[in-house]
């Protein structure tokens, strides 16, 4: 196995070694777990337009598309994750919906190791991604 292919495992890995971790919190001591937002952040979409939530969805096929290993698809990859930093922090200016009833968003008091850890998993494969852009030939980097 490359070491293209050992650093994807460990961007996805991130991923899932964030969501024990709190990802926010409100209020002082009130914090969502990164799973909590996996889970339930969809319900933001529908009671306050938090887009948020939506760069989970933007991640994922970031991973495979980098295991192609071809220039499209690393460009395609990097457009995911351009995206998902863009939507995945617009609740540091929105704020968080913390009832199911809806009601008025909160500030954001502090963010957790569930944050940085999802942020450097998108940010680190971003870079993955540049580097397959600029590189050159798919075939330099591919096992032979």
């Amino acid at each position: 196995m490359n070491q293209r292919k050992k650093l994807l495992g460990m961007l996805a890995l991130m991923f899932v070694i964030s969501l024990p971790f709190n990802g926010f919190c409100y209020e002082g001591n009130n914090c969502w777990s990164g799973l909590a937002i996996l889970v339930f952040g969809f319900l933001g979409l529908i009671d306050n337009a938090q887009i948020s939530w939506l760069a989970n969805l933007l991640i994922i096929p970031v991973w495979p598309l980098l295991f192609l290993q071809s220039k499209a698809s690393d460009a395609l990859a990097l457009a995911f994750c351009v995206g998902a930093l863009a939507v995945g922090n617009a609740f540091l200016f929105q704020g968080v919906n913390t009832s199911e009833s809806g009601g008025p968003l909160q500030p954001v008091s502090s963010l957790g190791a569930g944050y940085w850890l999802w942020m450097a998993s998108i940010t680190l494969s971003g870079v993955v991604a540049i580097h397959g852009v600029l590189r050159g030939s798919p075939s330099q980097y591919r096992e032979t």
